[in-house]
């Protein structure tokens, strides 16, 4: 195992019991090379009034999937935390990664180092499909920074954005989904955002691969599948005439 791998670990968000996301999850990891581990604690049935208190008010202070969801990120950050890791590489189990991601992650893992950023979340994905303008780029540049996050399901944080993290919530409990915590705490100096570019991952729930777990109602995914594509293609346009 090279020095790289052994400041990097995987996290994966995944609800105990879904059999067909661990199955797709693993093949994708196939792709990886640093060790990963499941991030089980915070299933719905998992959720108490004491687990809800101590981090969440108000929408989030309820039984409910994107509850679990964010509780589970949570514990990602406590992990990396209590693993004394350099960097926590956190993917939900639905994510597509790209044939890329394998070299481009360590690429902007050595950006990091190179460019003494800390602090960090980099956002690996295009779910959101929010990409960096072409009058942004430049050459030999991967990573960009950013108020906000591109969504949850493919991100680094340090250690030290961990922490904070986890202080500033224990602190000022939270009332929306995890991405959104992301950005607030961006807003609030907490963490520095950047994005990668090309991004190397995307939510098979958002593309259309998968229904998302994070809502009961029933969608159409070959529908969503198209009408995802054709909105790639036309922000990916957008985004190179700016």
């Amino acid at each position: 195992m090279n020095n790289l791998c052994k400041k990097v670990k995987v996290y994966i968000i995944h609800v105990k019991g879904n059999n067909e996301r661990k199955k797709y999850i693993e093949k994708q990891l196939k792709k990886i090379d640093f060790e990963y581990e499941y991030i089980l604690e915070g299933n719905v049935e998992d959720l108490n009034k004491e687990l809800l208190n101590k981090y969440f008010v108000g929408e989030m202070n309820k039984i409910q999937p994107k509850t679990s969801c964010a509780i589970k990120h949570l514990k990602a950050y406590q992990r990396i935390i209590e693993d004394n890791i350099s960097y926590g590489l956190i993917l939900e189990d639905d994510i597509k990664l790209f044939d890329n991601f394998n070299n481009l992650f360590k690429s902007s893992i050595n950006e990091v180092k190179n460019k003494r950023l800390s602090n960090i979340l980099i956002s690996y994905e295009d779910s959101n499909l929010r990409y960096v303008k072409r009058s942004e780029k430049e050459k030999n540049k991967l990573l960009y920074s950013k108020e906000k996050g591109r969504l949850a399901g493919a991100y680094a944080i340090d250690k030290l954005a961990a922490k904070n993290m986890i202080n500033y919530i224990k602190k000022n409990k939270y009332d929306k989904p995890i991405d959104w915590f992301h950005i607030d705490c961006s807003k609030e100096n907490i963490i520095n955002i950047y994005w990668i570019d090309p991004p190397i991952a995307r939510q098979g729930s958002l593309s259309g691969d998968f229904s998302s777990m994070l809502t009961e109602k029933r969608t159409n995914n070959l529908r969503r599948k198209i009408d995802f594509n054709l909105q790639r293609i036309y922000k990916k346009i957008l985004y190179f005439l700016r």
